[in-house]
């Protein structure tokens, strides 16, 4: 029975949330025990200015937008280092706007639904492999 791991030692599941507002980049990452209780990892927010200038030009600006997309960037590797199950995101009618923009920000926007694409991807390879 030696060779069996302990079911004391499965690690809970580890979720991540990432909220894109006008202002912030919210970001929590939180872990669910068996007894179904929340216990939070991670709880902050990036302040971006995503919104910044727009109710002057209605342009997100690319300095706005660069910013915003790093936050992004620096909060998916940082999910992947707690080994997040999945990545739920949210965001502001800013984004919606900044990716019908020009080609630059849809490419951004692209690769931010990739990174939630290869998360989810990864969360459904672990769980059919029984992990």
């Amino acid at each position: 029975m030696d060779d069996f791991p302990s079911l004391t030692h499965v690690k809970p599941p580890v979720f991540a949330v990432i909220d894109v507002g006008t202002n912030s980049v919210k970001f929590h990452i939180g872990e669910r025990s068996a007894d179904g209780r929340w216990t939070s990892m991670v709880d902050r927010a990036e302040v971006t200015r995503l919104g910044e200038g727009f109710g002057e030009s209605a342009v997100i600006t690319p300095a706005a937008l660069a910013r915003t997309v790093g936050a992004i960037q620096g909060m998916v590797t940082e999910a992947r280092r707690h080994g997040v199950m999945s990545i739920a995101a949210v965001g502001t009618a800013g984004i919606p706007i900044a990716a019908a923009q020009e080609t630059k920000t849809r490419t951004a926007m692209q690769f931010f639904k990739a990174e939630m694409d290869a998360a989810a991807a990864a969360a459904a390879a672990a769980k059919s492999a029984g992990g």
